[in-house]
C-alpha cells in the first residue's frame, strides 16, 4: 500500500482530539474519517507508530504479515510535534506544494519541509 501523508495527518489530527487516556478503535476512526477505509486507516496507523508518532495496542495474528489493530491508544510528543508544524491548513498547502515538486511523501521530509516554511514565515513577520 502507498502511504499517504494527507491520510496520516488526519489521523494524528483526529487521535490528538480524543479525551486524555479515552483509547481509540479503529471502528471510532473509521467513523471520524469516512473518507477512508479501514485497512486503510489501520495500515497508516501501524506505519505512524513506526515512526514513533502513535503508540497502539496490537495482536499478532496467525499467517498474516502484519499485527492486527487492537487500539489507539495516544499521540507521542513526536506526533505533537508533527502536528504542531503542520496543523495550519495554510502551512500544510504549502508543505505539500514542496512535496509535490520533490516527488516525497514522508513524514520526515514533511517535517524538515514544515520547519522551513515556518522559518520563512517567522522571519516575514519579524523583519
Amino acid at each position: 500500500m502507498k502511504f499517504d501523508i494527507d491520510c496520516a495527518r488526519e489521523i494524528l489530527i483526529a487521535v490528538e482530539s480524543c479525551e486524555f487516556g479515552k483509547t481509540l478503535s479503529l471502528d471510532e476512526l473509521h467513523e471520524s474519517l469516512p473518507n477512508y477505509d479501514k485497512d486503510t486507516l489501520a495500515y497508516h496507523c501501524l506505519k505512524l507508530e513506526e515512526g514513533e508518532m502513535l503508540t497502539l495496542q496490537t495482536i499478532l495474528m496467525p499467517l498474516s504479515p502484519l499485527p492486527m489493530l487492537k487500539s489507539i491508544d495516544d499521540i507521542t510528543y513526536a506526533g505533537h510535534q508533527f502536528l504542531a508544524s503542520v496543523r495550519s491548513d495554510t502551512i500544510w498547502k504549502d508543505v505539500k506544494s514542496v512535496l509535490t515538486k520533490l516527488g516525497v511523501s514522508s513524514l520526515s521530509v514533511a517535517t524538515q519541509v514544515a520547519g522551513n516554511v515556518l522559518s520563512q514565515l517567522v522571519r516575514g513577520v519579524i523583519f
